[in-house]
């Protein structure tokens, strides 16, 4: 087939283009790259103006999409941590999950 004979392709599930950019945002936390962030961006643009998305998911994925458009072009990120614990200063508490459970 020619490529200009190629049909053309569908648009991706509205779930599976949210499922990439929760990906990529969790792979932005481990390493904050502007290029990265730029990707985050492109998938909230995808997300903001697909067709069959639901509205409610439209219009946070274009509220929060210029905030990524300015962490790629700034790289102005979350600070970078080597460990992901809570900061040496914090007081001990109980596990978020155990306050559900009646002590």
């Amino acid at each position: 087939m020619a490529p200009s004979a190629r049909p053309a392709t569908p648009p991706s599930r509205p779930e599976t283009v949210l499922a990439t950019t929760l990906y990529l945002m969790t792979a932005y936390l481990r390493n904050p790259c502007p290029s990265v962030a730029a990707v985050v961006h492109r998938h909230l643009e995808c997300l903001a103006t697909h067709p069959t998305a639901d509205p409610v998911l439209r219009n946070l994925a274009g509220d929060i999409g210029a905030d990524w458009a300015r962490i790629s072009t700034v790289g102005s990120g979350p600070a970078r941590r080597t460990t992901y614990g809570p900061p040496h200063h914090a007081v001990a508490t109980r596990h978020p999950i155990s306050m559900l459970v009646p002590a």
